[in-house]
């Protein structure tokens, strides 16, 4: 698919999810005890991900500063 065949899909997906965003209805759903116990874990999940997802960015950009370094030498 090219660009303006992907345009032409993504459109109206993203006016149907914003229209559901959008729409003010009442949810009356239930929550149990582990729906928060999940709801934290997928959090701290995220959180160290991301962690672990920087470190690896910024220490691929450390060992280009080195190898640069070590070319100019």
């Amino acid at each position: 698919m090219n660009n303006s065949s992907k345009r032409i899909f993504l459109k109206p997906f993203y006016l149907c999810i914003l229209t559901f965003m959008l729409m003010g209805t009442n949810l009356y759903a239930y929550l149990d005890a582990g729906t928060g116990s999940y709801v934290i874990q997928v959090i701290i999940a995220f959180v160290l991900g991301a962690g672990f997802w920087a470190k690896s960015i910024i220490r691929r950009i450390i060992r280009k500063k080195k190898d640069r370094m070590h070319d100019d030498s």
